[in-house]
């Protein structure tokens, strides 16, 4: 391409662009949306459009409008590869194929906000968690007041079925903010990925420590219910503050560090959890101060569960030889002494 063409003080419209793109005989909106994101920094999408493949984003590009995009086989709606300055808000997506989706996909992208979304059995937001040697990192990314649903789970909770939504997942990431969302009936909520903790390739060994691969965030105000997986989940990252937020009905673990540094969880609301606060292998100054915490009072679970592990190896050092790990003026109702 010998110039780039782009109306960068107009608005464009996907509409304007009737270019059908059918496969086996049904016809989708992938080209009509393409073009208006290759041609305009701001597109308005106020009608409800559907895609079979993903759509790649520009630098500096804004979507908005209140309409829907419903995506029937890609594993990403928008694509974010190398962008600055994306900024997604107040539009509808959905995912009618049975496969793991999300909104927007990116990759050593910077500064993207996406908000005031609802996401309909597809996550909100993913990013790369495959780390590569010399691999570019991305920074600044904001998501707020989005809610995201899968329908395939039963409300009642009784059988989940096909369950295949991850909320939020942010991989190799700096300056995160993820505020005020509302999460419900998916897989996982809302992941914070540096990297897989129990392989070498993770660990500065001069130093005796990981390698943090996702640094500085806020977690806050999140309202989180039903979770065939974990609630809130950070590994291999360093210096989060994970506080009021509201989590209920969580499978697995609600709040959890691994393989971290300096981790606060402040004033959250756990609720009804085989494990309530967890903390897996190498850690060091990760606080848990002022959360209330009701576990499931069946005898056999853990209200805060402590595992040592390094390289893969399970072992059994003292916890202060592993870093500092703080509980202070938690509030646990009902209490079974016998599972802590």
């Amino acid at each position: 391409m010998l110039f780039d063409l782009t109306f960068s003080n107009e608005v464009g419209y996907p509409e304007w662009f009737f270019i059908p793109y059918n496969v086996n005989n049904v016809e989708y909106d992938d080209y009509s949306l393409q073009c208006a994101l290759n041609l305009f920094k701001e597109v308005c999408i106020s009608k409800e459009y559907t895609t079979y493949g993903s759509l790649n984003l520009k630098s500096y590009c804004h979507l908005y409008g209140g309409g829907s995009i419903t995506n029937t086989h890609a594993a990403a709606l928008l694509k974010s590869d190398g962008m600055k300055n994306i900024h997604i808000e107040n539009l509808r997506f959905e995912q009618t194929d049975k496969i793991r989706s999300f909104a927007l996909f990116y990759t050593a992208s910077y500064n993207i906000r996406i908000e005031h979304c609802i996401c309909e059995n597809i996550g909100i937001i993913n990013s790369d968690g495959t780390y590569r040697v010399n691999s570019t990192y991305s920074g600044k990314v904001e998501v707020l007041f989005n809610k995201c649903h899968s329908y395939q789970y039963k409300n009642d909770g009784t059988e989940i079925k096909d369950n295949i939504v991850n909320a939020i997942f942010l991989a190799f990431t700096d300056n995160i903010l993820v505020k005020s969302n509302e999460i419900e009936n998916v897989f996982q909520a809302i992941t914070i990925w540096g990297g897989d903790g129990v392989r070498y390739e993770w660990y500065d060994i001069d130093n005796k420590k990981p390698i943090f691969g996702s640094n500085n965030g806020t977690i806050s105000d999140n309202t989180i219910t039903n979770c065939l997986n974990s609630g809130i989940f950070v590994a291999l990252s360093r210096q989060f503050i994970i506080s009021n937020n509201k989590l209920e009905n969580i499978k697995a673990e609600i709040l959890d560090a691994e393989f971290s540094e300096d981790i606060s969880f402040v004033q959250n609301k756990a609720y009804y959890s085989n494990t309530c606060l967890t903390v897996f292998g190498w850690r060091n100054n990760i606080i848990f101060e002022r959360n209330d915490v009701i576990p499931l009072n069946n005898g056999e679970c853990f209200w805060f569960y402590v595992e040592a592990c390094t390289n893969g190896i399970y072992y059994s050092e003292s916890l202060d030889t592993l870093g500092k790990i703080s509980l202070l003026y938690n509030n646990v109702r009902p209490i079974n002494t016998d599972s802590y």
